[in-house]
């Protein structure tokens, strides 16, 4: 019986870790209802519009030049982690304002370039 809850307890923080670890960082699947997807792993992002890339990575922010032939072409995209599960983006020199995007359960990696896949929040 002890062993079952020294087991159980020690799942149990494993889990609070993990999760903590997960929110804390702009890693992750976001989401946007007009602009679509990303995906960001580390210096790593894949765009709303499916191009593999890097960027300028913190735990907390990217930031990288969109590319040709997608919204906000060769301008620079910043983007700050605000919560668990919300995350600001800002397209550098011009009035779009901050847009607000949601982590998304969405692996953009396995729906980039495809038109049918369904996005969930």
């Amino acid at each position: 019986m002890r062993n079952t809850c020294g087991t159980l307890l020690l799942v149990l923080a494993s889990m609070l870790v993990t999760t903590t670890a997960r929110a804390d960082a702009i890693d992750g699947n976001w989401c946007h209802t007009s602009h679509g997807n990303l995906e960001i792993r580390g210096e790593n992002i894949i765009t709303p519009g499916g191009t593999q890339m890097t960027g300028a990575y913190t735990r907390h922010t990217f930031r990288y030049v969109s590319p040709a032939g997608e919204r906000a072409a060769n301008q620079t995209i910043n983007m700050a982690i605000v919560d668990d599960e919300t995350l600001h983006l800002i397209v550098e020199g011009t009035d779009s304002g901050i847009e607000v995007w949601q982590r998304c359960r969405v692996n953009v990696s396995q729906v980039a370039g495809s038109t049918s896949a369904t996005t969930t929040r």
